[in-house]
């Protein structure tokens, strides 16, 4: 097996981290490479920067779906400063490895190498591959005495340090990391990242989102997403916690596209029943198994969040206020064609009873303009609304 080793301070590990390891595996034919987060390196002090254990856990997030990338925390365990031709020394004698293993330095580096402890032999004893970072001066590549191999790969101008500057100056920097390692910086608020970390069901949103991707369809989704994020904006308008009217949106039809039984079963189980409406339409029944299914597979147990998803398809007597916001989005958000734009402008100003009121209107009188059947407890919900605003 050849394996190479690539220090640093992963402070935080980024998407230029992991080009480059992709970049050299192919271009090199390695099958591992081993990423080694420093403790103390002599080279680049990192200040403000994240403790180790958190360094450590971003690595292994951002390379848990790839075999050919290994995290080892040698040089964290050994503590003080990390000289590399002990952590080399450490590797050959735990790994399984053919040939000498390769040491892959970023071009930076090359100024300072002859002053490494030992640097003789430590390029005698491993087999040095240096990879583009910054543009250098010709002379300093060619005056590099070492043997040496060159990765070969495009320069890809990201740091650690600039992405830090970024966190902490609340800039552009979510999708230079890959999710994992953004979710582990915000939830720790890590290179001051906010000031305060996000509450628990910010945390259950991304969650469920994720989950909710997972069971769709890219249409049905993308319309989950642009229900969640109406919601979301209605509720921040009139009061509400937004966090709820995003989790509601989001996982309000995370059932529609299951068979007929597994709805059936969901429902079922969870002590509820079909009504007659959902019974001679059992389609319907995707509003109350969503519901379920958030309620078993994430433990939620907020009334509110549940009725909501409940009650999205039909309406229901006594809905509340998120519920009502939730059914408004669904009508409403903008993936759905052929939505009247003035309904669309009035949810920009309107309270949320009459905004609920006019957009459940419009949706009988939609269902009937092209022959569809509206039912009874619609209507009857509707009549009742009508009646109590005066109209």
């Amino acid at each position: 097996m050849k394996v190479a080793l690539m220090g640093g301070s992963y402070d935080p590990v980024h998407f230029g981290h992991l080009r480059l390891a992709d970049e050299a595996a192919r271009r090199l034919g390695l099958d591992r490479i081993i990423l080694i987060p420093s403790f103390i390196s002599p080279h680049k002090a990192v200040r403000n920067g994240a403790d180790s254990e958190s360094r450590l856990r971003m690595l292994a997030a951002a390379v848990a779906d790839d075999r050919r990338l290994v995290v080892d925390d040698c040089e964290l365990r050994r503590g003080g400063v990390s000289y590399t031709i002990d952590t080399v020394a450490d590797i050959e004698e735990r790994y399984i490895h053919e040939g000498k293993i390769s040491l892959i330095l970023g071009d930076d580096l090359l100024r300072g190498f002859p002053s490494w402890k030992r640097a003789d032999e430590l390029a005698s004893r491993v087999g040095l591959v240096v990879a583009s970072r910054v543009s250098l001066d010709a002379g300093i590549m060619e005056s590099f005495r070492y043997p040496h191999r060159l990765v070969g790969n495009p320069r890809f101008e990201l740091s650690s340090s600039h992405i830090r500057k970024l966190i902490a100056e609340d800039g552009p920097w979510r999708y230079l990391v890959p999710d994992t390692v953004r979710d582990i910086i915000e939830k720790r608020s890590l290179y001051s990242f906010g000031t305060t970390p996000p509450s628990e069901l910010t945390d259950l949103c991304r969650k469920v989102d994720r989950w909710v991707f997972s069971q769709l369809g890219e249409s049905r989704y993308l319309h989950s997403r642009g229900v969640a994020l109406m919601a979301a904006e209605l509720c921040k308008r009139n009061g509400l916690d937004p966090d709820k009217g995003y989790l509601a949106g989001i996982a309000h039809d995370v059932c529609k596209e299951l068979p007929l039984e597994a709805m059936r079963g969901l429902v079922l189980g969870n002590g509820d029943q079909a009504s007659p409406m959902e019974q001679e339409v059992p389609s319907l029944l995707h509003a109350k198994a969503s519901a379920s299914s958030l309620e078993r597979t994430f433990g939620v147990r907020d009334g509110d969040i549940l009725e909501a998803i409940r009650s999205h398809t039909l309406g229901s007597e006594n809905m509340g206020a998120l519920a009502k916001l939730v059914y408004v989005a669904d009508k409403l958000e903008p993936s759905r064609k052929g939505v009247d734009p003035v309904l669309r402008a009035f949810a920009s100003v309107a309270a949320t009873d009459e905004l609920f009121l006019a957009v459940l209107t419009a949706n009988v009188a939609y269902l009937r303009s092209r022959g569809k059947r509206v039912f009874m407890d619609t209507l009857n919900l509707l009549s009742r609304l009508q009646s109590e605003s005066g109209r």
